[in-house]
């Protein structure tokens, strides 16, 4: 997903916890340019109750 979409990243963990997911898992994938944003992140934390895990380079 665009790395500028934060609402889509949080509507997309939403969904996923309301399916079962137990925790949710965010990278900016192999070989990205630039990490997840820390606005991203912020919206998924404060919208999720399930543990988040952020993974880095």
């Amino acid at each position: 997903m665009p790395s500028d979409k934060n609402e889509i990243a949080m509507c997309t963990a939403m969904a996923g916890e309301m399916l079962g997911m137990k925790l949710i898992y965010m990278d900016a994938g192999s070989g990205a340019k630039m990490p997840i944003s820390e606005s991203m992140i912020q919206a998924v934390a404060q919208n999720v109750e399930a543990p988040l895990i952020i993974g880095v380079a």
